[in-house]
């Protein structure tokens, strides 16, 4: 069901959900302050994000594969 997707669009759709870049080294780190406490995503910085990682970036920001592709 997953497949690897440009790097500009998951940043689209994290920024779509509210987190917003709190730092980047090696990688892009997201934040989202919840009610149930802060929420962290991180990106790598390819020009295409992994099939697997895209998965779990998609569980990290607590929403099911069909809402992350609605954003």
């Amino acid at each position: 069901m997953f497949k690897p997707m440009p790097i500009h669009d998951v940043e689209r759709k994290l920024r779509a959900e509210g987190f917003r870049l709190d730092s980047q080294n090696p990688q892009k780190k997201y934040i989202k302050e919840t009610s149930e406490g802060r929420r962290t995503v991180k990106v790598p910085c390819h020009r295409d994000v992994p099939a697997g990682t895209l998965k779990k970036i998609i569980q990290r920001m607590g929403l099911s594969p069909e809402e992350f592709e609605r954003l």
